[in-house]
């Protein structure tokens, strides 16, 4: 089981030990990739737990970090839209 974790998912919450766990057989209805988006330090904290349990669920992940204390402004996701389709990503996942 992965760490405690709390994710939204359109209406839904999940909360708890196995949340990540949880998480992936919703994420697994999604367009695969799916690039999980965060501030570098922020992912690097959890990047181990969370995508193993979400690559042993069959998951299609790939990493974007930011610099930690990225715009969120439009700039900022003008270049993130810019990098996921470079990458080929069809869906995007906001971690933070």
């Amino acid at each position: 089981m992965g760490a405690p974790a709390l994710f939204s998912l359109g209406p839904r919450w999940l909360a708890g030990a196995g949340a990540w766990e949880a998480a992936a057989a919703e994420l697994a209805t999604w367009p695969q990739p799916i690039g999980l988006v965060g501030e570098a330090g922020l992912l690097k904290a959890f990047r181990q737990p969370l995508v193993a349990a979400w690559l042993e669920a069959g998951l299609h992940l790939e990493l974007l970090a930011r610099p930690d204390g990225s715009d969120c402004g439009r700039a900022g996701i003008a270049t993130l839209l810019s990098d996921a389709r470079g990458r080929g990503l069809r869906s995007l996942l906001g971690f933070g």
